[in-house]
């Protein structure tokens, strides 16, 4: 018997270019914290970033202490930065404990955290902006693939 089906939503209600929502974090701890012990953040997720990462300033919240620093890659130039272990809970109550997270570069004035491809590819994720509205889904765990061409599109891979 496989994982239990957890899924999450966002419906903005209009047309986005981004996608933030909530999130919980917390320092890593040897157990799962509910998630009123943790803090509530605004996430953003980010398919072109391959790590998640953590704002200077929720860092300095959460009294975060650096585990490691690493050289980071983003649209203005590489820059050495610290690392932070988390415990990080999405809405559907999935939970990854420990997970390591870099520190923003640059000011980061709607979102608290990024959720990179090191989270969005623990599941499926889908983005559908149907009569002009974006809706946002995550499951969790991976269900099977979501492909357009094989429900009846006409362009090939």
């Amino acid at each position: 018997m496989g994982e239990e089906y957890r899924a999450t939503s966002y419906r903005p209600g209009k047309l986005v270019r981004r996608i933030i929502g909530p999130a919980f974090i917390s320092k890593p701890s040897s157990v799962p914290l509910q998630q009123d012990q943790m803090k509530t953040v605004r996430a953003l997720w980010d398919t072109g970033a391959t790590g998640s990462v953590v704002t200077a300033s929720m860092a300095k919240e959460l009294d975060l202490v650096p585990i490691d620093q690493m050289e980071t890659t983003g649209v203005h130039g590489t820059k050495r930065v610290n690392v932070y272990a988390i415990d990080l809970r999405l809405p559907n109550d999935v939970t990854v404990l420990g997970m390591t997270v870099s520190e923003a570069d640059g000011p980061t004035h709607d979102f608290d955290v990024i959720i990179g491809m090191d989270v969005i590819t623990l599941g499926d994720f889908a983005v559908s902006n149907y009569q002009g509205q974006t809706v946002f889904s995550f499951r969790y765990p991976s269900q099977g693939h979501i492909d357009f061409v094989k429900e009846g599109g006409t362009l090939q891979d």
